[in-house]
């Protein structure tokens, strides 16, 4: 009597690992790759799924795995995610330049103001107005001279302004403006340790609109109009 023995070879556990973080990691990239602002990171976890996709399918192949459709739908999901995470950030980078324009076109409305005595209204001499525009004359009054005479003009969509030291009194300036325009004058002497009296005195075509006076060492008059 012959004995058979029937031997039964023992199969291992199929390594599906590969193909269900493929799978895995498509999903959330797409999640992530609604928002422009997380495309980067849908990019780069649509890249680990395309390749963790093709190490399943390898193993499908080999026979140590047996989620070959899961590998393959990992690696396709995993490659829309990386076109949707490039699109986010294109739309990023996109508005990224348009504000970086915006704001060089905003700076460009805050230009620095011109130097003193040039005219405000382009195409206008300094010390002469257009025909229907007037003048604005800044005077300072007292004895001897001004520690600092300091005087602004806005007028219009233009600014000028000068800071002066040590001058001689009486002193005067006169700048053409738009007396139709919104103005608005500024103008401040100070006393020299000497002290007396100093005067500040604003016209607007020869009225005067604005006066000031103060007594005393280092003591300032201001006229604001």
């Amino acid at each position: 009597m012959t004995e058979v023995v029937t031997s039964s070879q023992h199969v291992g556990q199929p390594r599906n690992g590969f193909g269900i973080a493929a799978l895995v990691l498509a999903l959330i990239g797409l999640v992530f790759g609604i928002i422009p602002l997380t495309g980067f990171v849908a990019l780069i976890l649509g890249a680990l799924a395309v390749l963790f996709g093709l190490l399943g399918v390898a193993r499908t192949r080999k026979g140590v795995a047996t989620n070959k459709i899961m590998s393959w739908v990992g690696t396709g999901l995993g490659g829309l995610a990386a076109v949707v995470g490039i699109w986010g950030m294109v739309i990023v980078f996109q508005a990224a330049g348009e504000l970086v324009r915006d704001l060089d076109r905003i700076g460009a409305d805050f230009q620095a103001p011109p130097a003193p005595g040039t005219p405000l209204t382009p195409g206008v001499p300094a010390g002469e107005a257009e025909e229907g525009a007037g003048a604005v004359r800044y005077e300072v009054e007292g004895s001897g001279s001004a520690l600092s005479i300091t005087y602004s003009t806005f007028n219009g969509g233009g600014a000028s302004s000068e800071s002066l030291a040590d001058t001689a009194l009486p002193w005067s300036v006169e700048v053409p403006v738009d007396i139709d325009a919104f103005s608005t004058y500024t103008l401040m002497a100070s006393n020299d340790e000497n002290g007396g009296t100093i005067t500040c005195r604003i016209l607007v075509n020869g009225e005067v609109v604005q006066e000031a006076t103060s007594k005393g060492p280092f003591q300032s008059a201001m006229c604001v109009k």
